[in-house]
């Protein structure tokens, strides 16, 4: 009753749960979890959190706006550290891909 205003059945109820709910395997938020506790610093409190922000991401990944490149760390390091010691205004890898 509190979220539609009218009285519910108890099917209404199961029927409202099962819309708003996904399965996720135990492994799955055992690593969620383990993530959020080991990167405070992203500032996620709750697997709830993490999980909409992580569909949020997919959606605007494949949302056809963007190209996003999958670069390993190393390399990328690199690269900042190659754009640092050319004479250029950027400051960052990231600088110079978004100049």
């Amino acid at each position: 009753m509190a979220q539609t205003g009218k009285m519910q059945t108890y099917q209404d109820v199961i029927e409202a749960l099962l819309r708003q709910s996904a399965i996720l395997p135990p492994k799955l938020l055992e690593r969620v979890e383990n993530f959020i506790e080991e990167n405070k610093r992203l500032s996620f409190t709750t697997r709830e959190e993490f999980i909409r922000d992580a569909i949020r991401f997919r959606l605007e990944r494949h949302s056809g706006k963007y190209e996003y490149l999958k670069i390993p760390k190393e390399q990328y390091e690199q690269l900042n550290e190659a754009v640092r010691k050319m004479s250029t205004p950027y400051h960052s890898a990231e600088e110079f891909i978004n100049a």
